[in-house]
């Protein structure tokens, strides 16, 4: 347990301190972070609810190419693919971690640099849940979150091809992803008409595509979503997390537009949590809404530190800072003092814990 607290507040001290380090320590702070969490996520060892569950199926992959084929159509084809290279080459599961790693912030940092916030406002967000329990537990799923931060990332850039591919790429490594093709009913202001409808015939045509190659996962994930009414205990709090950061875009909407051209994005992103929210009480499938909205978290990663820059008030900006920080802080303890599966993130352990030992 130690090590995610002292992580958290190494960020946290970062978070204030880094306005008064200038731009080469700031760079080195974030190359130091990337390759810190490729570390901390890639090489843990026996970290993870559904550890068990990935080492067995890794070792139990069949290396010829009519079971490699089968695997790829029976599970997450993206994945079953990072799999079979990391046991071509005897790199073991730390491999595949680590590729999946790499995906999930090569993603977020690409979100850190098309939406211009810092690396240290991202992580102080993003490492109480995001990082610490998604990225160091749900493996396909954290894959499939970057590449969509990467989709969104180029979708606001322009870069359509990019955009459409990584989404694609995405649905590869876990078929919830399908879920952000939300992304693409946001209409940019700079596409031609022309462009944009052909734009979103592709989208729907490489959507529906995908939906019809895995059409029997999407019915295994119905059932064990919803007709089981899988209940996940956190996962009405999590959404309501991303319900504040709505809010608080609501109400600086004024200043926030007058500043940036990402507000139609983070608005729909809203208008999608309150629907996931309402669904989600109503249906009472608390897991299949914490899943989905995993999609939508950079809403908060974007929303809580941008706002901070639009309080003129240097007193009532460190207040809110003060608040933001607290606010993650409770995240981070009451999960892992609370949450049902704590016992399979805690103790942590790390390939190098081992070696050295």
């Amino acid at each position: 347990m130690l090590i995610y607290v002292v992580t958290f507040y190494v960020i946290v001290f970062f978070f204030f301190l880094n306005p008064r380090l200038d731009t080469k320590v700031r760079r080195y702070f974030q190359i130091f972070s990337v390759i810190y969490f490729l570390w901390f996520v890639g090489f843990r060892h026996s970290v993870g609810g559904d550890w068990e569950s990935y080492l067995y199926h890794f070792q139990n992959l069949k290396l010829s190419v009519e079971e490699f084929v089968k695997s790829l159509f029976s599970w997450d084809p993206g994945y079953v693919l990072v799999e079979y290279i990391a046991r071509v080459l005897g790199l073991g599961i730390y491999g595949v971690n680590t590729v999946c790693a790499f995906l999930f912030f090569l993603g977020l940092t690409q979100l850190i640099n098309a939406f211009k916030i810092k690396m240290r406002e991202a992580l102080l967000v993003a490492f109480p849940y995001l990082i610490m329990v998604v990225a160091n537990g749900y493996t396909r799923q954290s894959a499939a979150l970057g590449l969509t931060m990467s989709a969104l990332s180029y979708f606001k850039q322009g870069k359509l091809a990019k955009s459409v591919i990584s989404f694609a790429l995405a649905v590869l490594f876990h078929k919830t992803a399908l879920i952000a093709v939300a992304i693409y009913l946001i209409k940019p202001r700079s596409f031609r008409p022309t462009r944009f409808i052909l734009y979103l015939i592709g989208v729907i045509t490489v959507t529906t595509i995908l939906f019809k190659v895995f059409e029997s996962r999407y019915s295994l994930l119905y059932e064990y979503y919803f007709k089981e009414r899988m209940h996940s205990s956190g996962g009405v709090v999590r959404i309501a997390i991303n319900m504040v950061a709505s809010i608080v875009l609501f109400l600086f909407s004024r200043q926030w537009k007058k500043r940036w051209d990402d507000f139609a994005v983070w608005e729909w992103f809203s208008y999608i949590t309150i629907v996931v929210l309402v669904s989600t009480l109503l249906t009472r499938t608390t897991t299949l809404g914490d899943r989905l909205l995993l999609y939508f978290y950079p809403l908060q990663i974007v929303v809580f530190p941008k706002v901070a820059k639009l309080i003129s008030d240097k007193a009532l900006r460190a207040l809110y800072l003060i608040l933001l920080t607290a606010a993650y802080s409770a995240v981070l303890f009451v999960w892992l003092f609370s949450a049902v599966h704590r016992d399979s993130w805690i103790p942590y352990n790390n390939l190098l814990f081992m070696i050295w030992r």
